[in-house]
């Protein structure tokens, strides 16, 4: 589960934007399936990703007028092979 902090904005928020990368390369940052999401009344979503590889993601929000926010930070995480 992937969860982040409320942004706020005077036109509102129309739209959280993630991006996954398999690989902490730098170069490969793919945006998930369900993204762009709309569903801003909650700031959490679950994924799926391939086991057994190390994940990193980062989101960005996107106001009422279109403009798109920076990314956030990265955040790391592990899937172990079941």
């Amino acid at each position: 589960m992937l969860d982040w902090d409320v942004v706020s904005d005077p036109s509102s928020i129309a739209e959280y934007q993630i991006e996954v990368e398999r690989a902490p390369l730098g170069v490969n940052w793919q945006p998930i399936e369900q993204s762009p999401w709309t569903g801003v009344s909650a700031t959490e979503l679950e994924i799926e990703v391939e086991c057994g590889w190390h994940h990193r993601w980062r989101v960005r929000a996107v106001d009422g007028a279109g403009n798109a926010g920076p990314y956030s930070d990265w955040f790391v995480f592990l899937l172990p092979v079941a």
